[in-house]
């Protein structure tokens, strides 16, 4: 007889306080109110000795330092083995910078310590506290919301925009827990899609996935969590502008369409998929719970020799305060600085990087926890390797080592 599954889960408010960085646009944005408060929602699972945990952040990013301190304080805490944890950031980009970075400056570490660890160890102690029996059941649909975003301009050039005949994965899924009495406990929704549809405005919003899982909550009357697939390529239709020659600019951050009432109306959008996707949720005794970390070395995107003449002048203008010399927007400014300084770091440097990836398999499903933000293709082989039903890439998870786009990505430009 196997052995049962229990899950303990709760939610703690984790929103700053107003007049902090937004991440996620440009550093300029400071917030100016709160649309819908931020969350950090713990899923604490237990089947016979083993434990495993599920965090969902309303946050943009959050850099592997901080990760890793988490990561640390819940083991030291609670004795929940660091290797068999996922953090996971929603990816909203309206939320306070736990990333840092180039441009950005360092994380924002007066939230993080008076807000974001403190809410983050209540809701883990608060679910390990009283975990109950519970039975696994899950479902797949698929949503026309999401759209690949590498745009083709009539200059042959890969901007952000909207790419309908790009990569894009449909499936959304949809995974609830219910006790021995048949009540739902808990939900999960995974989707790959960027939070961006709130747009680069001045209010603290968890952006379309909030909307999202507040209409499920109340449908099913149970908390609910969204974890993000591998959305490095994918935007949500209706808010990028459509191709063509109408349209062959660049968006601007600024657009008008980008607000949280977009927000709102991609995730009302979306719950209708989800609503559908919940009512054909079958569940199964499955109660297994299994956990697999590993370190995977991948090979770093050495510079191109002809490339680093022109790096090593951007970065030395920057270190020399001559920022007005190189020959980009504001907008763009402090991405291909960034960029300059990791080629010239590159350039003498090692040859690949260490990820550490963790998978977590409940009963038919398992997440793959993946620091960073892959681009459809990725998620999609994931999600077709043999061996398993249902393999949930989870992005931005455990920190944060950057995009990872296909090899076709590079060649596009």
């Amino acid at each position: 007889m196997s052995e049962k599954l229990f899950l303990g889960v709760s939610r703690v408010n984790i929103t700053p306080e107003v007049g902090g960085n937004l991440y996620g646009y440009t550093p300029d944005v400071i917030s100016e109110s709160v649309h819908d408060d931020l969350a950090a929602i713990a899923f604490y699972f237990k089947c016979g000795a083993t434990e495993a945990l599920m965090l969902s952040l309303s946050l943009c990013l959050m850099n592997t330092g901080l990760s890793n301190e988490i990561l640390s304080l819940i083991e030291e805490r609670y004795g929940i083995p660091r290797g068999n944890c996922i953090i996971h950031c929603t990816h909203t980009h309206s939320g306070p910078n736990t990333a840092g970075a180039f441009g950005w400056g360092d994380i924002d570490r007066r939230y993080c310590n008076d807000v974001l660890l403190p809410g983050i160890m209540q809701a883990v102690g608060e679910a390990k506290k009283s975990p109950v029996s519970v039975k696994m059941g899950l479902a797949v649909g698929d949503s026309s919301i999401g759209v690949n975003r590498r745009q083709l301009n009539s200059q042959n050039k890969i901007m952000l925009g909207q790419n309908p005949w790009g990569p894009y994965d449909p499936k959304m899924t949809v995974i609830s827990f219910a006790d021995e009495d048949g009540r739902v406990v808990a939900n999960i929704v995974h989707y790959g899609m960027h939070g961006t549809c709130a747009g680069k405005n001045h209010e603290i919003s968890r952006d379309w996935s909030g909307v999202m899982i507040d209409e499920v909550e109340r449908v099913s009357g149970a908390v609910t969590a969204f974890f993000n697939g591998a959305e490095g390529d994918v935007g949500s239709t209706n808010v990028h502008p459509l191709p063509g020659d109408m349209n062959d600019t660049e968006i601007s951050f600024d657009n008008e369409m980008k607000s949280p009432g977009m927000a709102r109306f991609i995730g009302r959008a979306l719950t209708g998929t989800i609503l559908q996707v919940y009512d054909k949720v079958a569940y199964t005794d499955d109660t297994t719970l299994r956990i697999v970390h590993k370190d995977v070395k991948i090979p770093a995107n050495v510079p191109a020799k002809e490339d680093l003449p022109r790096a090593h002048e951007y970065k030395k203008l920057h270190e020399e305060g001559r920022d007005d010399l190189i020959p980009y927007s504001a907008m763009e400014l402090t991405t291909v600085v960034a960029e300059a300084i990791r080629m010239c770091e590159l350039e003498n440097g090692p040859d690949h990087f260490t990820l550490n990836l963790v998978g977590i398999r409940i009963g038919g499903a398992a997440f793959v926890g993946i620091p960073g933000e892959p681009f459809t293709g990725i998620g999609v082989g994931i999600k077709e390797a043999e061996g398993f039903d249902i393999i949930l890439p989870a992005a931005i998870t455990n920190g944060y080592a950057g995009y990872f786009p296909m090899m076709s990505a590079y060649n596009e430009g």
